[in-house]
């Protein structure tokens, strides 16, 4: 939804949110969406997320990553 859609990597997959509808993760799933300008954090961001686990593990599985490529631009990632 929005400027900026999401393509799925692996099995597409949705659950029941805390407000709507959400995305169930498999931990081979992702959803990738391409870069652009506005979308580059440029200061301080706060991020808010409702996350339920269906198990706790030590595997260190990414919750949210952004890699950089480009020397230029930062990386990010929520464990």
């Amino acid at each position: 939804v929005g400027p900026h859609p999401g393509s799925w990597s692996g099995t597409e997959k949705y659950a029941p949110g805390r407000l709507a509808g959400g995305f169930a993760f498999d931990g081979a799933s992702s959803v990738r969406i391409a870069d652009a300008e506005d979308l580059r954090i440029q200061g301080a961001m706060t991020l808010a997320a409702w996350v339920r686990l269906d198990r706790v593990g030590c595997d260190q599985i990414p919750l949210l990553c952004r890699p950089s490529s480009n020397p230029g631009l930062p990386a990010y990632m929520l464990r």
